[in-house]
């Protein structure tokens, strides 16, 4: 599939104003069992989205208002 290079640096603009990248590394061994939890899933991002925001809900986070929002 060929990307016209404008296509290609709109997205590459739009990832690199709106998106923000979060890794962790987990272990082989001791975490093996996570990592064979984790390929069994379709969507990993999704999945691990679900879980944070099901446990923000739980404790009740709600998102502090910015000057834009008021």
């Amino acid at each position: 599939m060929n990307v016209r290079e404008s296509d290609y640096r709109a997205s590459q603009k739009y990832i690199r104003e709106k998106c923000r990248h979060v890794t962790m590394q987990l272990n082989k061994t001791h975490d093996e069992d996570i990592l064979v939890w984790l390929d069994s899933q379709e969507n990993k991002q999704g999945y691990l989205k679900k879980l944070i925001r099901e446990d923000m809900a739980r404790q009740g986070f709600e998102m502090p208002k910015t000057d834009k929002e008021e």
